[in-house]
This record gives structure tokens, sequence and C-alpha cells, in this order.
């Protein structure tokens, strides 16, 4: 099981599914094991729509009522931030039903994660204008990326944009990436104004500096063409959960000192993804 392998290498926070808590493919136990434990909904096991055998367990009986259950269940030891259940409905109905799932998971922090209306594949982000004060109530705002843009810098525009609505309303509320975990997608979405990422690519990917390659290509960049590709990702997977570690370190240190050479220095990407960033409107130095 990956999360049993790589635990020890999990620094300060990490993601995990409800439905696989609930199923029992992962302990109760994994919701105590960084500082900080955010409990997905379960909304991507249980849409079709994507791949998710690869690396996911799926649970096509996954419910609100079930969720539910499982939020109410958090031990008053976790420190968790429970995600809202998933919902393909007007903006006012999602809050609504995420006020619910809210006051039901009493033990945790929460995470309102915003979903296109049924029949869009994009959220509007400037009618979230309107139901600003709405939203104050919830310490986390998410959005997947996928859902915010149909092309990268348009998904850049809609982060700034919610950020945007927030600031001018006085409400320092994170900002969640659903989806995003390479480093070029967290130093440009940082960069415009969002605070937390997650994503399934660092299974994917093998990270570096300026440059991710696929874990395909690993035996053939390492040169370890006897190595076995099990053997392989597990290196990367541990690899990539360092590199993470180090990425949040210095973007931390940047938010607080603002040196942006020492960023560039260690990770080269932050140079385009500031100017992306400033593409889409964001204020960067």
């Amino acid at each position: 099981m990956i999360h049993a392998a790589v635990s020890h290498n999990l620094y300060g926070v990490s993601l995990v599914s409800a439905p696989d808590v609930a199923n029992g493919f992962l302990p109760a136990e994994a919701l105590l094991a960084t500082n900080v434990v955010v409990l997905d909904s379960g909304g991507y096991e249980t849409n079709n729509v994507y791949p998710t055998q690869e690396l996911c367990s799926c649970d096509n009986q996954w419910s609100l009522e079930r969720y539910r259950t499982s939020v109410a269940d958090i031990q008053e030891l976790a420190n968790v931030v429970a995600v809202s259940f998933d919902r393909y409905s007007g903006l006012e109905s999602q809050i609504e039903g995420a006020s619910e799932d809210m006051s039901i998971a009493q033990t945790a922090s929460f995470d309102f994660l915003i979903k296109p209306r049924s029949g869009q594949q994009i959220v509007n982000i400037a009618e979230l204008s309107r139901h600003v004060m709405q939203l104050s109530q919830f310490p986390v705002i998410g959005v997947t990326a996928r859902e915010i843009g149909y092309s990268f810098l348009n998904r850049c525009r809609s982060i700034v944009t919610l950020r945007t609505i927030l600031d001018e309303s006085q409400l320092a509320i994170p900002i969640h990436v659903f989806g995003a975990i390479r480093p070029f997608e967290v130093l440009t979405y940082f960069l415009c104004g969002a605070d937390i990422f997650d994503g399934l690519d660092w299974l994917r990917f093998e990270f570096r500096p300026g440059n991710d390659i696929p874990l395909d290509s690993i035996a053939w960049e390492h040169m370890q063409w006897i190595q076995p590709d099990e053997a392989l990702r597990w290196n990367s997977w541990s690899n990539n959960l360092n590199f993470l570690y180090r990425l949040q370190q210095a973007i931390r240190e940047y938010a607080t000192g603002g040196d942006f050479d020492d960023l560039t220095d260690e990770f080269p990407d932050a140079i385009g993804a500031a100017r992306i960033a400033h593409l889409a409107g964001a204020q960067t130095q």
C-alpha cells in the first residue's frame, strides 16, 4: 500500500480519501499520520470520467449519507480538514449543502470545494463575488484545477479573480487547488494567489528543478536499466516527497522574506511561473 510505504516521508500535511478510510483501504490511523490531514470527500474516486483505477480505489456506492457518517466519526484527536461533498448545482445550493456538511463535521476544520453547475465543465468564478459573504463561513475555499479554466493561463486568471474577490472583502481565506501538484503548477498558482495544493502526479512523474520526467523514463534517465520498475518507482516517490517539502519551505521563505532570487536559484520554474502569473493579472515582483 502506497500510503503505508511512504508515511515516514510525509511532512506536515497529507490528503486521504474518505471512501478509502470508510472502506478500510486505509486504516483509521491515517487521519493521524501528519500534523494536518485533508479528508477528501471522495468525488474523484466515484466519478467514472476519471481514470481512477490507475492509482485510486473506486466506490460507485459512495453517497452523501456515507460521506456524512464518515465526517461525523472523525476522532477529536485528529487534526482534519474535511472537504465538502461534491455537488453539481447552483452556487447557492452548493453553499447551503456545504454548510450542512460543515455542521456535521464538528471536530474538523472545513474546505468548501466549489463545483461547476450540472451540465457545465467550468466554474463561473466571477459569480462568487455575489456570494462572498456566504463564503466567509468556510475556513478554506477549494477549486479543482481542470474546472476553473480551459487553458493554463485561463486557470491562472480564475485564481487571480478568486483571490481578488476574497481580498477586496478582507477575507484572508486560503485557496486550495485540487489536482495541481507538479512544481510548475504549484509555483504559478501560488504566485496567482493560491495556498494549498494536492494531486497524484507525484506518483506519475519524477520531479526535478526545471524538468519533470515521466516515471516510464526513469530507467533511461538514470541509466539503471537492470533495476526493477517497482524499485525505481518507490525511490522516485520518496524523492518526490522530499522535493515537495523543499518546495514548500522555499515558498514559505519567499512569502515571508520576498527574495525572489533565492526562490529561482533553487526552483528555476519560478521564473516562468512569475511571467504567467503576471499575464494572468497577479501582482508579482
